[in-house]
C-alpha cells in the first residue's frame, strides 16, 4: 500500500469508527482512488444494466471501467502534483430569458381578466361591498 500523509482521525466520517490506523488509511486509500464507484459501477452491472449505461454513458464512451478506475486516479493525482494551478476557464456570458417575459405578460393579462370579471360578476350580487372592502385591505385598487 502507497504511503500518503493524512492526519489518523477515524472520525472523519468515512469507515467504522475505530482507532485502527490501518483499516483507516485502506479506507481511504478506496475512496482516493475511486474504489466506492468501482464497486458502484461493478453493482450496476451486475444488477441494473440499463441504468448502468444511463450513468456512466460518458465512462463508456472513454473506455473507463471499473477494474480500470483505479490507475484513471492515480494518473489524475500524478497530475494535479505535476501543476496544481488551477486553469480558469472562460465563462459564458448568461443568456437573456425570453420565456420569463411572455410568462410575465401572460400572467398579468390573467390577473387582469380575472380581476375584471370578478368585479363584473360579484357586481351582479349582493356581496358587491364585501368584494370592495377585501379589495381595498389586499391593494387591488
Amino acid at each position: 500500500m502507497e504511503k500518503l500523509w493524512m492526519p489518523p482521525k477515524p472520525k472523519w466520517g468515512h469507515g467504522p469508527k475505530t482507532p485502527n490506523k490501518e483499516v483507516f488509511y485502506s479506507l481511504s486509500f478506496k475512496y482516493i482512488y475511486g474504489g466506492h464507484v468501482a464497486a458502484y459501477m461493478t453493482t450496476l452491472v451486475e444488477d441494473e444494466p440499463e441504468k448502468y449505461h444511463s450513468h456512466f454513458s460518458e465512462y463508456i464512451k472513454k473506455g473507463i471501467e471499473a477494474d480500470n478506475i483505479k490507475e484513471l486516479y492515480k494518473k489524475v493525482h500524478a497530475g494535479i502534483g505535476v501543476d496544481p494551478t488551477i486553469k480558469k476557464t472562460k465563462k459564458l456570458a448568461p443568456q437573456k430569458c425570453k420565456r420569463k417575459k411572455k410568462l410575465v405578460k401572460r400572467l398579468k393579462a390573467f390577473n387582469d381578466l380575472a380581476t375584471t370579471t370578478t368585479v363584473i360578476v360579484m357586481m351582479n350580487t349582493k356581496h358587491f361591498m364585501e368584494f370592495v372592502l377585501w379589495c381595498m385591505n389586499y391593494g387591488a385598487y
